[in-house]
């Protein structure tokens, strides 16, 4: 089976959209208690961001290789 960067691609982005979303809700919990530090709290929207945006990559590379496919 020939490599197709365009899936490797989407899976990549996948992977990173739900690991930046674990970071976002373990910041969460942790602030939830009071073990988070102040510095951190603006992290967890930037990690949220992140993880849409990694979403939104992840569905452009599908999109992109299901029109590879069709072509």
């Amino acid at each position: 089976m020939p490599f197709n960067a365009n899936t490797y691609h989407a899976n990549r982005a996948r992977r990173e959209a739900w690991d930046y979303l674990a970071k976002a809700r373990e910041l969460k919990a942790r602030a939830a208690v009071g073990e988070a530090y102040e510095w951190e709290l603006p992290r967890i929207s930037v990690f949220a961001k992140l993880a849409r945006l990694s979403m939104h990559s992840h569905l452009n590379w599908r999109a992109i290789a299901k029109l590879d496919r069709d072509r």
